[in-house]
């Protein structure tokens, strides 16, 4: 198995609505000897009130632009281990699963990326099958799309394989960039993601210039991380808007770079606007009802 002391995690992060058990995460990789990088934004007050929550050993950078892939790519030249893994500041991944990652990466092609399977905390999004159905095919372009791919759309499906699946890993179009197990000569340090802020649809571009270096992109079926899924349909309107405006130019930039026709991709979006207001409707009209019959 790949030394732990031969890891290096790459955190780009705003230091704001931290949970205190990440950090304790974090903690507890540098305590088994993982080198940690978290890449703060250039502006951030030095008064912050995370900063020392940190173990001393970890290394904490200043980035010369503010946003996601910008922080990220800044510190690669900081990195002196062998390989690194790209963590998001609301990933949670147990050592055990890491180390099975590490082994697992270990028997792969050197050329490779692995990233473990998600487990969402805060999923209880049940559908009827028929809106399923119909959903998929106008988003995904297939009723029953299969996991891991990009559809004609631009919108990428889900890693849904089965839990129960023999296979130790699956090998898959796109991978979140925000959790992603590479080699230190495979990573992307050109800049390719001229967006500020949050990464919208960066893990597609990510994943689709990896492809292009030959970089074969895998999902693990044995280890797993979790995060607190941040549905937009749980967005305010203001919110929302700002989100699809912000969406909607990243994915349009990708689109024409794999050359997917705009028209499967404007109607993606319809499905989404709509769908975001039929929600907000329903969820409004359960509301009224509740408080007419408590009386």
């Amino acid at each position: 198995m790949i030394d732990l002391k031969n890891l290096t995690i790459i955190i780009p992060s705003l230091l704001s609505n931290i949970n205190i058990r990440w950090i304790e995460q974090v903690n507890t990789f540098n305590q088994n000897k993982i080198n940690i990088i978290i890449s703060l934004p250039p502006n951030l007050s030095k008064k912050n009130k995370f900063i020392n929550k940190f173990d001393k050993e970890i290394l904490i950078i200043r980035s010369d632009k503010r946003g996601q892939v910008s922080q990220r790519q800044y510190v690669y030249k900081f990195v002196k281990t062998n390989y690194l893994m790209h963590m998001d500041d609301d990933i949670f991944i147990s050592i055990k699963n890491l180390k099975i990652l590490l082994n697992q990466f270990e028997n792969l092609p050197s050329n490779s990326s692995i990233v473990p399977r998600f487990i969402i905390e805060n999923d209880n999004n049940k559908e009827i099958f028929l809106i399923k159905y119909i959903k998929n095919f106008l988003i995904f372009n297939h009723i029953n799309p299969r996991p891991g791919t990009i559809s004609k759309s631009t919108f990428e499906v889900s890693h849904n394989f089965s839990f129960y699946s023999n296979n130790p890993f699956e090998k898959v179009d796109w991978i979140p960039g925000g959790i992603s197990l590479i080699r230190k000569e495979h990573v992307i340090k050109n800049q390719y993601f001229n967006f500020e802020g949050k990464a919208f649809c960066e893990d597609l571009i990510y994943s689709n210039l990896l492809k292009k270096n030959g970089i074969q992109l895998f999902i693990s079926n044995k280890s797993f991380f979790k995060t607190i899924q941040k549905k937009y349909t749980d967005l305010n309107i203001q919110d929302f808007i700002e989100f699809i405006k912000n969406d909607f130019k990243a994915r349009n930039y990708y689109r024409k770079v794999i050359d997917n026709p705009l028209s499967l991709f404007l109607i993606a979006y319809f499905i989404l606007i709509i769908n975001y207001f039929l929600r907000k409707i329903i969820i409004n009209f359960k509301s009224f009802l509740k408080k007419i019959f408590r009386y």
